[in-house]
């Protein structure tokens, strides 16, 4: 697979590929790529389920180019095109709202499962989750005549909301201190400005969509860049995590009013 220019990702029995698509060329790239795949699977004896394969296109101005795949009789397939997609539990759509997504948590109470992928901005979401645990709360007969946030301290819970910025920050830190095996300078850019702030300041760019803006690697710029530099130097997750808690970060959202 070292033949693939595009960025590839193996789990399991499962493999997908990401390219970017906006000019000819990356679309015959692309299918070069699936090309290559297809000679490694049949080489090693692992050869894909055309059939099952798919293709999901991202951004408004996609030309949806087709592409194609050898089947088990050597004829080539269309990859079938689709507009919704579950990849490790999460339901993605090329929009990256993750509405759908979202939805489901009508069904399941698993709301905490990797937040930096899919964590919603829209305030109409931000509520129809949290009124997961405002439900989860009242099953203790003890306070369930208590208010949401008398609920919260008696409980000493935060908000989902807190939960999902605070999984963003300590996701942050793991990946600058190289605890996570991610090449952080593909999402984050540190800032030139040394005056002000903290050693790990990142630099924001423009973003010119609603879904690029709230992305993981710009919604965090803003809260990262407010914790202190102790926190942000600290020597290990567990002490990053404490420090958090020391210094009340983010703390309207974990008590509010």
């Amino acid at each position: 697979m070292d033949a693939v220019a595009g960025l590839i990702k193996v789990f399991a029995d499962d493999t997908n590929i990401y390219s970017s698509v906006v000019y000819e060329q990356q679309h015959k790239d692309l299918q070069a790529d699936l090309d290559r795949l297809c000679d490694w699977s049949r080489k090693w004896k692992l050869s894909f389920n055309a059939s099952k394969c798919k293709v999901m296109h991202f951004g408004q101005n996609n030309n949806l180019s087709r592409y194609t795949m050898l089947d088990n009789e050597d004829d080539y397939v269309q990859v079938n095109p689709v507009t919704e997609e579950k990849d490790l539990g999460i339901t993605f759509e090329p929009n990256l709202k993750f509405d759908k997504h979202i939805t489901s948590f009508n069904h399941t109470s698993l709301v905490g499962i990797l937040t930096t992928v899919w964590s919603p901005y829209l305030k109409k979401d931000i509520k129809r989750i949290e009124k997961i645990q405002r439900r989860a709360t009242k099953l203790v007969p003890s306070i369930k005549m208590l208010s949401y946030v008398e609920r919260l301290r008696a409980l000493g819970l935060p908000t989902l909301e807190y939960r999902r910025d605070r999984y963003d920050m300590i996701q942050v830190y793991k990946a600058l201190h190289g605890i996570d095996d991610i090449k952080w300078q593909n999402m984050f850019e540190l800032s030139t400005n040394s005056t002000r702030g903290h050693p790990w300041k990142l630099s924001k760019k423009r973003c010119n969509s609603t879904q690029r803006l709230h992305s993981f690697s710009q919604r965090i710029i803003d809260q990262w860049n407010s914790l202190s530099t102790v926190t942000v130097c600290a020597e290990s997750v567990n002490i990053f995590k404490n420090h958090i808690n020391v210094e009340h970060w983010n703390w309207k959202k974990f008590n509010p009013t």
